[in-house]
């Protein structure tokens, strides 16, 4: 089963580097799945647990916030 609407699959540091460019974002996990073409909704939410317990993002509800001078820079070619 194929998407027309998904041009790539972001890879782990390219979906970082998403929020991060965008500092905050108030969307639903289901709608970060299609944007990054991702399958599955339970690989954004490990993603962002992940990235919780590094401090890379704050994750409450559907607002992602990137925190500012923390956590690790995304690799050039992520961003």
């Amino acid at each position: 089963m194929t998407d027309n609407n998904v041009t790539r699959v972001f890879s782990p540091d390219e979906a970082l580097a998403f929020v991060i460019e965008r500092g905050v974002i108030a969307m639903p996990i289901s709608e970060l799945a299609a944007a990054w073409g991702w399958p599955h909704c339970t690989q954004v939410y490990r993603a962002l647990d992940r990235w919780v317990r590094d401090r890379q993002i704050e994750h409450q509800g559907k607002v992602i916030r990137a925190r500012a001078g923390e956590g690790r820079t995304p690799s050039p070619a992520a961003a």
